[in-house]
């Protein structure tokens, strides 16, 4: 089992940092080209308003004047007329010129391509491996001049890859913690599955054993019988053993189909009002025959007008079985009380014994299947199942079942349910 939950473990950690990954990387990829399209549309904007200034002053000073009065940091700018020849400065670079002239081929690929309303054609966007182009058409008349303004796209790319290289060393360290969260939430989420296993095995070893005892008994009496001299008063009493220990097995297996009943998931149950005074009336003389034989009185007491929403037969059960526990639990001459009462909400049924109590850091263990604190407590036919079957049933009613028992004082348990509304 162990290797089987490592393996699961396993898997579910490498679901959830592959899982994370796939998210991490769309996060990524998304950031970059939003961070990278808004740079570059800034950029835009930037060459934009620039040329603005740029055919304002050419326009008041003419170009060389013009062109002199501009001063941004990190952008250039040039005019040329209409035919391409540049008029300012008279000797740019050749990508400039290149972007001049392409930007009157509209075969080239441009970022955009616009026409004004006077009939001006301009073309905006020229982009080479290191500068960011933007040409405008402007001025008067058949022959109008072309501005250009550019700008270095090496500062973006600069960002760029200090952009990756952020995200790359945030999403090693979110692997990182993802993986160890991912072991740690994998390792919490197979914990229940480990624990109802540990259970399973647990109750599987108690059953066999419980269902052993008997069934060797058996084995060994008939066994006994059969290897004798035949005697008929011998035979009579092994039969007797034999019949004995087939009720102790049958009422095992009884306890057990019943116990997988009240606690399994969906456990149904025939509602109908049922008045706890009647339940505890019903049961009582089998109780009290029960606890004849060590001597103990049951007694009945603060016994209201209390109803609840349940099966009338298993609340019967229920009450059966803290009776029994009670008293395997109570010492000789000793007195039990049973009683119920009910407040605004609730209605609690109570059952106080006189036995030895049980320590606080038990209380959370006597209802799990087979549990005994010491195995010789349990008594004459006891298998420790009985508590296991009242909370199951309690459950199954929507109720809460609760322990007082300081050590030494006896112990009470109390179920407690949801009022019937009128």
């Amino acid at each position: 089992m162990n290797r089987e939950l490592r393996s699961l473990r396993r898997r579910l950690t490498a679901w959830y940092v592959i899982v994370f990954d796939v998210i991490l990387v769309a996060f990524g990829i998304a950031t970059y080209a939003i961070v990278s399209r808004q740079a570059l549309i800034r950029l835009d904007t930037s060459l934009e308003d620039s040329l603005d200034l740029l055919v304002q002053a050419v326009v008041e000073s003419g170009p060389s004047v013009g062109l002199s009065t501009i001063r941004i940091p990190n952008q250039s700018f040039f005019v040329f007329d209409s035919e391409g020849r540049p008029l300012a400065p008279p000797d740019p670079p050749g990508w400039v010129i290149a972007a001049v002239a392409a930007s009157k081929d509209r075969s080239v690929s441009y970022l955009t391509f616009e026409v004004s309303t006077e009939g001006d054609v301009g073309a905006s966007g020229v982009e080479d491996a290191d500068q960011r182009v933007h040409v405008r058409a402007f001025g008067p008349g058949s022959a109008p001049l072309l501005g250009v303004a550019a700008t270095s796209v090496t500062g973006l790319d600069d960002q760029y890859a200090g952009l990756i290289l952020a995200l790359s060393v945030s999403a090693l360290a979110a692997i990182l913690v993802a993986g160890a969260g991912g072991g740690l939430l994998a390792y919490r989420a197979s914990m229940p599955v480990r624990n109802a296993y540990e259970q399973v095995q647990r109750f599987a070893a108690d059953a066999a054993h419980e269902l052993r005892t008997p069934l060797s008994t058996i084995r060994l009496r008939a066994e006994s019988a059969l290897a004798g001299e035949p005697d008929g008063d011998r035979q009579i009493a092994v039969l007797r053993d034999i019949a004995d220990e087939g009720r102790r097995l049958g009422d095992t297996i009884d306890r057990l189909l019943f116990l997988a009943r009240t606690t399994g998931e969906g456990a149904k149950i025939q509602a109908e009002t049922v008045h706890l005074d009647d339940v505890i009336f019903d049961v009582l003389p089998a109780a009290q025959a029960m606890a004849d034989e060590k001597g103990i009185r049951i007694r009945v007491v603060a016994v209201g007008s209390c109803s609840v929403v349940g099966d009338s037969l298993l609340l019967r059960q229920l009450l059966g079985a803290l009776i029994e526990n009670a008293t395997k639990f109570s010492p000789p001459g000793s007195e039990i009380e049973v009683g119920a009462r009910g407040s605004h909400d609730r209605v609690e049924l109570s059952v106080r014994d006189q036995g030895p109590g049980i320590p606080a850091e038990l209380q959370t263990h006597v209802f799990e299947p087979f549990y005994r604190a010491d195995p010789a407590d349990i008594g004459p036919g006891g298998v420790g199942i009985g508590l296991a079957i009242v909370r199951g049933i309690a459950e199954a009613h929507g109720a809460r079942v609760s322990i007082r028992a300081p050590e030494g004082h006896g112990a009470v348990f109390s179920v407690s349910f949801p009022r019937v509304r009128a």
